[in-house]
């Protein structure tokens, strides 16, 4: 559940899968290897990990950025408890595991679909990260001094940034599987590209959804 202020971002989530527990749904099955995930352990080891990361600790990156604005908007600056602190949570939670979590997605997604236009950074960190770190430091200047609609800006942008690695790792998994891309990709392992791909997508569908449906 996320923290109130953060509830229309769920809603989209919630709604589209109709069920306030949609991690919840989608990772037990998964852990205990029951239906639709009775697979070999390393496909459902995937799915739990993903599921985990790409669903639960983001949703709660993104929910706690809006629950930091909410709290700006009702004067409440407190580095302790107020729209401060929130955006501390926020960051927390994207970036405190450099092996699993979604900071660590990101730079492994960056020099992949590094190009002219969007680099891999000379410091070989990913361009996601440099402007969310950018975003977050900017956000708790704009939070303490009570910037109320910059934040509101800054947290727009920083949800942006999120999602793209989760977007790059759903096309590259379906790049992976393509068999017309074969001679590319060289045959990667197969059914846990599609596994992995199934985590991606579950990750990003609704937020595509809410965008275009036809897309979706």
């Amino acid at each position: 559940t996320p923290p109130v202020g953060g509830e229309a971002l769920f809603k989209v989530f919630s709604s589209y899968y109709n069920s306030q527990t949609y991690v919840h749904d989608f990772v037990l099955p998964a852990l205990k290897g029951e239906a639709p995930f009775n697979l070999v352990e390393k496909a459902r080891s995937e799915l739990v990990m993903k599921g985990i990361v790409l669903q639960g600790v983001l949703m709660g990156s993104m929910s706690h950025l809006h629950k930091a604005v909410s709290l700006c908007n009702e004067g409440k600056l407190s580095n302790v408890d107020g729209a401060p602190h929130y955006v501390d949570h926020a960051w927390a939670l994207y970036g405190s595991s450099e092996t699993k979590g979604p900071i660590k997605l990101a730079e492994k997604r960056a020099p992949q679909f590094a190009t002219e236009t969007t680099p891999f950074t000379e410091a070989g960190s990913s361009k996601v990260n440099v402007n969310l770190l950018s975003y977050f430091k900017s956000l708790q200047a704009s939070a303490q001094q009570g910037d109320c609609a910059g934040m509101s800006t800054l947290v727009k942008k920083s949800i942006a940034q999120m999602q793209v690695p989760v977007i790059q790792g759903m096309l590259r998994e379906a790049w992976e599987v393509d068999p017309k891309k074969v001679d590319e990709h060289k045959g990667a392992d197969g059914f846990i590209e599609v596994v992995e791909g199934w985590a991606f997508a579950r990750a990003v569908l609704p937020a595509i959804d809410s965008c275009s449906k036809e897309a979706a």
